[in-house]
């Protein structure tokens, strides 16, 4: 009676020790599925939203605002994208007309940029300034900022000369989201954003995205 006992729990051991996992990859499997579809969804409108901003700066706007909800993920995603001019430091009229003689025959000058991500709870805005002339980029700067009160941030930046009309200025941030207690639970999301800016004055947003995970 006893040896039976035994083999019985042994027996049920063994068989709970198969079903459990089981189950337990099945709906991890189940969340994967899931989120990957959400990313899909939320990549898919990032790209509309893309297209939809370029559009824009190809007719001539500078400041640009689009946002699209999608429904996987319940919420409101968006994009904005500013370009202004800087003027000159100089109230001589004469300096005025020699500077815009200069630049009806070569453009040149200095402008604001700014490009930005708004998703679940958190932005990630690139910013800064560029000097153009005779066709070519001459300098530019940059700024990142992130927000999001139950975030971390992280903020890195650079700055790459394609070639000397075109550099291309991008942000990758990590949004880490904290647990109770200050617990940082490893969960979040990575934004990016890609800004080109150009010798004759233009810029283009080239990328401007986030996607699950750090």
């Amino acid at each position: 009676m006893i040896k039976t006992k035994i083999f019985i729990y042994i027996a049920l051991i063994l068989i709970t020790s198969l079903i459990i996992p089981t189950q337990y990859a099945s709906a991890n499997s189940n969340n994967n599925e899931d989120e990957l579809n959400k990313q899909k969804a939320v990549d898919h409108a990032m790209n509309q939203i893309l297209e939809k901003t370029n559009n824009e700066i190809k007719e001539g706007k500078e400041n640009i605002h689009i946002s699209q909800y999608v429904p996987e993920i319940k919420d409101n995603i968006s994009v904005e994208f500013k370009v202004e001019d800087i003027p000159e430091n100089t109230t001589k009229e004469k300096n005025i007309s020699v500077y815009k003689a200069a630049k009806a025959k070569k453009p040149s000058g200095r402008k604001n940029y700014s490009g930005s991500v708004n998703a679940w709870g958190f932005t990630h805005q690139l910013r800064g300034t560029f000097v153009y002339g005779s066709g070519k980029v001459k300098s530019a700067t940059k700024q990142v900022l992130a927000s999001g009160a139950t975030y971390t941030h992280t903020r890195p930046s650079k700055i790459t000369k394609l070639d000397p009309s075109v550099w291309s200025i991008s942000s990758t941030s990590k949004h880490k989201w904290l647990g109770k207690v200050g617990k940082v639970s490893g969960l979040g999301y990575t934004s990016y954003i890609t800004v080109e800016v150009y010798g004759s004055g233009t810029s283009r947003l080239k990328q401007a995205t986030y996607k699950t995970g750090l």
